[in-house]
């Protein structure tokens, strides 16, 4: 039986695509531990697979979401949405990517923000409570500045559908085909980190330059 395409839906940020690295992050849509983004400790269904009124702005005024492509005026890119009684909020800027959650009002669960990292077979990835890093040929490619965070881990698995140097181009049609064993014929690696915390989270996603 095939899961519908509305189950498999993933509404908060999809990748992180580097022109000279390739994909070092990629969201999941087979598997919840493997998307990117917030879910409760005991609960596997992920903040961003439900519907989400999203709010949109530039430097300080709001913008309304738009169909159809456009340049964006002078400024930082903002996205806020409701997170069980609290907010989160990224934030696109020129060094980065910042991405925040607030206190929950009168929602006490512990809660994990996932990030998934799409590494090559030699990566390695430096874990701690304050900061991740990405190292590849000897350079620091990203680093993820963490705050608030009660436990920091790290669990691999998950799938892929990337061709062999991480970058997108060769899709692999999904079908019955199991992704895992694709990613490993490539030599690619999923390890998604779990940022853990009953109260606020944030964290900055930094690209060598």
């Amino acid at each position: 039986m095939q899961r519908l395409a509305i189950e498999l839906t993933r509404r908060g940020i999809g990748l992180l695509w580097n022109p000279e690295f390739g994909t070092l992050i990629q969201s999941q849509t087979g598997s919840s531990r493997f998307a990117w983004g917030t879910r409760r400790l005991a609960d596997d269904e992920l903040r961003e697979a439900a519907n989400l009124e999203a709010r949109f702005s530039v430097g300080e005024t709001e913008k309304e979401s738009e169909p159809g492509v456009r340049d964006l005026p002078e400024g930082s890119f903002e996205i806020e949405y409701d997170v069980w009684g609290g907010t989160k909020r990224l934030e696109f800027g020129d060094g980065g990517l910042s991405v925040g959650l607030t206190e929950r009002s009168g929602d006490s669960a512990r809660v994990v923000e996932q990030i998934p990292l799409l590494l090559m077979s030699d990566d390695t990835f430096e874990l701690g409570r304050d900061r991740v890093s990405v190292v590849r040929d000897g350079r620091t490619v990203l680093q993820i500045r963490i705050s608030g965070a009660d436990s920091v881990s790290a669990h691999e698995g998950g799938w892929t559908v990337l061709d062999r140097r991480g970058r997108i181009g060769s899709f692999v049609r999904a079908g019955n085909v199991d992704m895992r064993e694709s990613a490993q014929a490539e030599g690619l690696r999923l390890v998604a980190v779990h940022l853990e915390t009953r109260a606020e989270l944030s964290y900055e996603l930094e690209l060598e330059p």
